[in-house]
């Protein structure tokens, strides 16, 4: 017998040694021999990162609303030189004349919706959602233009009180008493704070809506839907409630200029 034929031989009668499984590889993300998720859960990761995009986007956009922005430093920018110019018109502005005059009962009225909106959709933030981030910017950006407009308003104040005082005195008219004079400054700070907080007013629906969100994710899957979307209602009577308000002040200060 030949060698090859003592090969062939032991090819037959050896068993064949069975091929060991090649190991699969691990997916993106998964250390090796872990299982893959579930079909579920991988459905579910989907809408779960658009949330965290739309929270990052929304807490991006809060920051920014912390520190003024173009329309602040245009109010100031326009608020100083009138001041300093014509510091009679913020103790009465009733009685301004001259082209401006019909724009002041809009002034009024427009500052009085956006202040009271701000600061009733901040009042309904702090009663659902009160430890959220985005309710703590909101506040911080409302905070940040009530500051401004209290600081300016008292600057403005004080001017105007020095340019009275100094015209009684010239034209040898009896002075204005000093509380008075404190009640000018006080109102004109208790209008400069109402008009810059109102400059927020676009910020109150992306925290009403976090706030309503928040909300939501705690309740039961009925009433969290409704606690979800109840924040479009709560807007819409808010807005619709200083919208009359705002109105009503703008036929009384109409009123007024024609008296």
């Amino acid at each position: 017998m030949s060698w090859r034929d003592r090969q062939r031989l032991r090819k037959v009668n050896v068993p064949r040694q069975a091929r060991r499984p090649t190991p699969a590889r691990a997916a993106p993300g998964l250390a090796d021999g872990a299982a893959p998720p579930p079909a579920s859960t991988a459905r579910k990761r989907g809408p779960r990162a658009s949330k965290d995009v739309d929270g990052q986007l929304l807490s991006d956009r809060m920051d920014r609303a912390q520190r003024p922005g173009r329309i602040t430093f245009g109010l100031m920018f326009l608020i100083v030189p009138a001041a300093w110019v014509w510091p009679r018109a913020f103790i009465e502005p009733t009685d301004i004349v001259g082209p401006m005059r019909p724009a002041v009962p809009w002034l009024v009225g427009i500052t009085v919706f956006t202040a009271a909106s701000t600061l009733t959709t901040l009042a309904y933030c702090h009663l659902w959602s009160p430890g959220s981030t985005v309710n703590k910017q909101f506040v911080a950006a409302v905070l940040n233009r009530a500051g401004i407009g209290a600081a300016l308003g008292g600057l403005v104040g004080i001017r105007v009180t020095v340019v009275l005082l100094n015209g009684e005195r010239m034209a040898g008219a009896a002075l204005t008493p000093f509380t008075e004079c404190l009640s000018n400054v006080g109102n004109i700070i208790t209008m400069f704070t109402f008009l810059f907080i109102g400059t927020t007013v676009h910020y109150a629906y992306p925290a009403a809506r976090d706030a309503f969100r928040t909300v939501g994710e705690r309740s039961p899957s009925g009433a969290g839907f409704v606690r979800k979307w109840s924040f479009v209602l709560v807007l819409f009577v808010i807005f619709k409630m200083n919208a009359d308000l705002a109105r009503a002040l703008f036929y009384e200060v109409r009123a007024m200029q024609a008296a």
